[in-house]
């Protein structure tokens, strides 16, 4: 071996079937990906006909989180803070959602 070390190192080569799932894909995939980018280009086509808006507004009575510690007396802090956050109060609550659609979009589409 004249000094030199050699090593037999197999060689794995990946089936043929492995390379056709890995390098290209299907025509099921393709179709699918296409639908699903049409239908993205309606949603968005609609959308921006239509407009729509929407408003979530909350009332909420958070003033027991900034009270002295003195008015919340507990033995251990954990406590405390639990008695704080659940005096925590929502009173009010809103949804409002609006559709707004003009004449001129609408023709376009």
């Amino acid at each position: 071996m004249n000094g030199q070390l050699k090593t037999f190192v197999p060689s794995v080569e990946p089936s043929a079937e492995l390379k056709k799932k890995t390098q290209s894909p299907s025509l099921c995939q393709i179709k699918s990906e296409l639908v699903s980018m049409k239908r993205n280009v309606e949603a968005r086509k609609l959308e921006q006909v239509v407009r729509p808006t929407n408003r979530l507004s909350l009332g909420v009575d958070a003033t027991s989180l900034f009270q002295r510690d003195h008015e919340y007396p507990s033995d251990s802090p954990f406590a405390a803070a639990l008695s704080r956050i659940r005096s925590v109060n929502l009173f009010n609550v809103g949804l409002r959602h609006s559709v707004q659609a003009s004449a001129l979009s609408l023709n376009r589409v």
